[in-house]
């Protein structure tokens, strides 16, 4: 058994279609034995697409499953799906992201509740997903999606959208140089801080005294990081690129900094401010650096914002829901190379 996954996760719910139906058509020994050997061949499948399938909650008919990736568990659910075929069961399969609460072998939380509503809602045969794991894997998986719409799910005070995955990869015939092509990786938060007004210090304070505000600056940046358990990618001259395992974490971190630097102001002749961009996704890594829409989408959010502002995009929004009621909306934004306004979102970090 693996560990399960730390931070934004990637929910899979794979349950068997008409249970009551068949053990009354198959009987109760029949079925069992059906039910028993699809379920091993699904555990066997979730792992080999880097899941892990979570034990000590009881799913009736089915298994859940974790992933650090929307195309990994889109994968696998296709695969899945297969296994169900092979053994004469349809599936119902259905997919969300988010933070969720960890408990000796199981998990819990929204994001749980969530995957399971959008599970019910799938027909037969069918995978569906959630907006945020959408959003999550149009962009690291060749995978098409057909717009289901918004769905009243129990137990959800919002509605939530839902996607038909109408095209695994798997099932793609893809040419040889797409497939030499950079693969995306796990989910990620990613966090871009950018100092206001480095030129116009380096005029007034010369280099030295503008070096001191960009090493101040890295002082908190790094201590903070090292609280929350976020990575430094690079040093941007005047700003810092980092990830983090969670989106929730990534959202602490900004508010740690962004209290750490009105705490040094409030004492300092020459105050430094700085702004921050969160974003959520799957980027693509090469040698030891990120490239992706979603770190596009960060750093344009971090130049975006003013000074002491933190803001976000609307993935980080939907795999936080633990933070929600720290958002504000601030509405669609033309932002530089994207051809569709953004959702932004401002993290209110003042108490």
């Amino acid at each position: 058994m693996q560990d399960l996954p730390e931070g934004t996760v990637i929910i899979l719910f794979v349950d068997i279609a008409e249970s009551t139906a068949l053990t009354e058509q198959l009987g109760d020994a029949a079925f069992r034995a059906k039910a028993s050997a699809l379920d091993a061949a699904l555990r066997q499948t979730i792992i080999h697409f880097g899941g892990v399938p979570v034990e000590g909650k009881v799913l009736g008919d089915g298994v859940m499953a974790l992933f650090r990736s929307a195309r990994q568990a889109i994968e696998c659910a296709s695969h899945c799906r297969a296994d169900g075929g092979e053994h004469g069961l349809h599936l119902h399969l259905g997919i969300h992201a988010g933070d969720v609460i960890r408990e000796g072998t199981t998990v819990y939380g929204g994001a749980v509740n969530i995957a399971q509503r959008v599970t019910d809602k799938s027909a037969p045969g069918q995978i569906l997903v959630s907006d945020t794991v959408r959003g999550l894997a149009r962009t690291s998986a060749d995978v098409a999606f057909r717009d289901r719409g918004a769905h009243a799910l129990k137990g959800v005070a919002d509605t939530v959208r839902l996607f038909e995955v109408c095209a695994p990869e798997s099932e793609i015939e893809v040419d040889a140089q797409s497939e030499r092509a950079p693969v995306a990786g796990p989910f990620r938060a990613i966090l871009f801080t950018d100092i206001i007004g480095v030129g116009a210090a380096s005029q007034r304070l010369g280099d030295a005294g503008a070096r001191q505000l960009v090493r101040a600056h890295d002082a908190v940046v790094r201590e903070s990081l090292r609280e929350f358990r976020g990575t430094e990618i690079k040093h941007l001259g005047d700003g810092i690129m980092a990830t983090f395992p969670s989106a929730t974490l990534a959202i602490d971190s900004a508010i740690a900094m962004q209290a750490a630097f009105a705490e040094r102001n409030r004492s300092s002749q020459e105050s430094l401010n700085v702004r921050i961009g969160i974003g959520a996704g799957e980027p693509i890594e090469e040698d030891g650096d990120l490239f992706g829409t979603a770190v596009v989408l960060t750093s344009l959010l971090s130049h975006h914002a003013l000074g002491s502002q933190i803001l976000c995009s609307e993935a980080v929004v939907h795999v936080a829901s633990g933070r929600r009621q720290l958002f504000s909306y601030r509405g669609e934004t033309a932002l530089k190379g994207f051809d569709d306004p953004q959702e932004v979102y401002e993290v209110q970090w003042r108490q």
